[in-house]
């Protein structure tokens, strides 16, 4: 299976959260926005911050999190990407989300890969990308 990877499903599974998604890790290929790296750092930041995690935790997580990130296929946020998230949408979607959902899209048309599946937890993420045709696992 082919998947693209929502910040949301990275997150709950780095953060070993009981509503992970099980089938994390089992699939053929992935492909990611580089925008999940600053999204994830960000959050990580946020906790540490929020004293949720201490510096330990933080940087235990920060190197999980960089061990699995050499494991992915990074889409670049082009001009072309920047140009689809502008694009209205079927539906309502923010626009971080837009630049995941529009990152697939590319990601889709460019390599002619139709049977991609698209992970996330976010419900309005998940309304869009079924809307634009995609296969969505991830919501509960």
């Amino acid at each position: 299976m082919t998947v693209y990877l929502d910040t949301s499903v990275l997150l709950r599974w780095l953060l070993n959260s009981p509503k992970s998604y099980p089938e994390f890790q089992k699939w053929d290929s992935c492909y990611t926005s580089e925008l999940l790296y600053i999204e994830v750092s960000r959050v990580l930041n946020r906790l540490r911050l929020e004293k949720e995690i201490d510096d330990s935790e933080y940087a235990n997580l920060h190197k999980t999190f960089a061990e699995f990130y050499k494991t992915v296929f990074v889409i670049e946020i082009t001009q072309n990407i920047k140009q689809k998230s502008a694009e209205p949408f079927p539906t309502i979607i923010g626009t971080l989300d837009a630049i995941h959902l529009s990152s697939a899209l590319i990601l889709k048309e460019e390599n002619k890969k139709s049977d991609i599946t698209f992970l996330t937890h976010d419900s309005q993420l998940s309304t869009a990308a079924v809307a634009m045709g995609f296969a969505v696992a991830g919501i509960n």
